[in-house]
């Protein structure tokens, strides 16, 4: 299908597609906020947030505790823990939560903040993928590209394009050739608009048979100055997971979206994906569509 990107779609869900409401918030980033605690995930990583497991206390400030590149991906097995780390070098390793609520409901403030153990966050790249079973714990950083095989254990940096495997994991090999890594660097597929994406396979196709020069590739497809971000509230669920609340705000870029015909057309479109329905308007970039990107 040519997409075009200044037109909606209308697509017949059927009795049993409605899960494919969800993919309205895939093209943009997903910014959650709890207090002061805030999650990023890049454009088509949304999947990542059933992957959180949050183990951290609320930070003092407002803190980035994870931030996902574009284009990530995680199997239903992998975890992302932030947090959970005690001091272990310290004779008061324990957290307030091993004493009870009752106990530590006597505790000072400033006791309080003493057994406090805080989340060093978690970075992942553009592209990286998670396979089977992995874990990455707290303070980890992986670069763009970055494979964990299945299994692996991250519990250091991970350098990029590497494939890594094992516990801990440990770098095994360069995956991609020279020539992979200066296309998918240059090429820059996280800046790709939604309306060309289907396009790109075949144009990174001909780019590694070398029919393409990466020049001609990128004038082959549009690219966004700056990425539209959805900005929602969140609350911790009782797994320890990160559960959806409301939309609060709409950015491109650092950019917040106040006018209040652009912003009520956006916030209709996103209702779309709360509640059952049989079908959706879809499009590739909703806010190109409406002039503001």
């Amino acid at each position: 299908m040519h997409l075009s990107r200044d037109t909606s779609y209308n697509f017949d869900l059927g009795p049993t597609f409605d899960r494919l409401i969800g993919e309205l918030y895939y093209p943009y980033e997903i910014e959650v906020r709890m207090r002061n605690s805030i999650f990023l995930f890049g454009r088509f990583s949304v999947g990542l947030i059933g992957r959180l497991v949050l183990l951290a206390e609320q930070p003092r400030s407002p803190t980035i505790l994870f931030r996902s590149g574009a284009f990530c991906e995680a199997h239903p097995s992998s975890k992302i823990i932030v947090g959970g780390e005690h001091r272990v070098s310290s004779v008061s390793h324990n957290s307030a939560g091993v004493y009870g609520k009752l106990f530590s409901h006597l505790f000072s403030e400033e006791q309080k903040e003493s057994l406090k153990n805080e989340a060093l966050g978690v970075t992942l790249g553009d592209g990286v993928i998670l396979s089977a079973d992995t874990t990455v714990v707290d303070g980890v950083r992986i670069a763009e590209g970055a494979v964990l095989a299945a299994g692996a254990v991250a519990v250091g940096a991970c350098e990029a394009f590497g494939l890594y495997g094992g516990v801990p994991a440990r770098w095994l090999k360069q995956r991609l050739s020279p020539r992979q890594i200066e296309i998918a660097t240059q090429f820059d597929l996280a800046k790709v608009r939604g309306h060309c994406l289907p396009a790109t396979a075949g144009i990174l196709r001909d780019l590694e048979h070398g029919d393409l020069s990466i020049d001609a590739a990128r004038g082959m497809v549009d690219y966004m100055d700056a990425v539209p971000r959805i900005v929602m509230a969140g609350t911790r669920g009782a797994n320890n997971e990160i559960v959806l609340g409301g939309i609060e705000a709409f950015r491109v870029g650092e950019r917040t979206i106040t006018d209040p015909a652009h912003e009520g057309t956006l916030r209709a479109y996103f209702d779309q994906a709360r509640g059952p329905r049989g079908t959706i308007q879809w499009s590739p970039d909703i806010f190109h569509a409406i002039g503001i990107a």
